[in-house]
């Protein structure tokens, strides 16, 4: 379970531009389930998953993950755990890679950084069958440079 209790975030806080983005924000996120966030521009919708992941460090308020204290951790660290697909479909992944590579990339999200073969036959093999299961084609455009596919498609690699 996640849990964000009392969460505050304040922009420029302390200056004559302080901005609220969340106040009082608590909330329980059960493993295994989907929710969605619906609110207006402005609401704090997108904060609100930038505190989740580790890009903005709340004002006030504690994050746990199964019991343990999270707040401090940076977001290579809470990537093991979460992720999301984000709004813009250009970020997330690296346009000049192809599927294959951008797929290993994301394979390795929240690991040490290693050095060795990024691409054996077996992950080959794995990101092959994982996409064949999206339904879409992709797995046929392994070697295809990521730039050359829709935003949506593309959105589908960067989870």
């Amino acid at each position: 379970m996640l849990e964000l209790q009392n969460i505050d975030v304040v922009f420029a806080p302390h200056t004559p531009l302080a901005t609220t983005a969340l106040r009082g924000l608590s909330i329980a996120i059960e493993p295994q389930q989907i929710y969605v966030v619906i609110g207006a521009n402005g609401a704090g919708k997108s904060t609100f998953l930038n505190v989740i992941a580790g890009d903005v460090m709340p004002t006030a308020g504690s994050i746990r993950h199964e019991g343990k204290d999270i707040l401090r951790y940076p977001p290579h660290m809470r990537a093991r755990h979460f992720a999301r697909v984000l709004q813009d479909p250009l970020a997330g992944t690296c346009a000049d890679l192809s599927i294959a590579e951008n797929l290993s990339i994301a394979y390795r999200r929240g690991q040490s950084p290693k050095w060795r073969w990024a691409l054996s036959q077996t992950k080959r093999q794995l990101f092959r069958s994982k996409l064949q299961e999206v339904g879409i084609g992709l797995e046929e455009r392994l070697d295809e440079k990521v730039g050359s596919l829709s935003g949506g498609q593309r959105q589908i690699l960067s989870v």
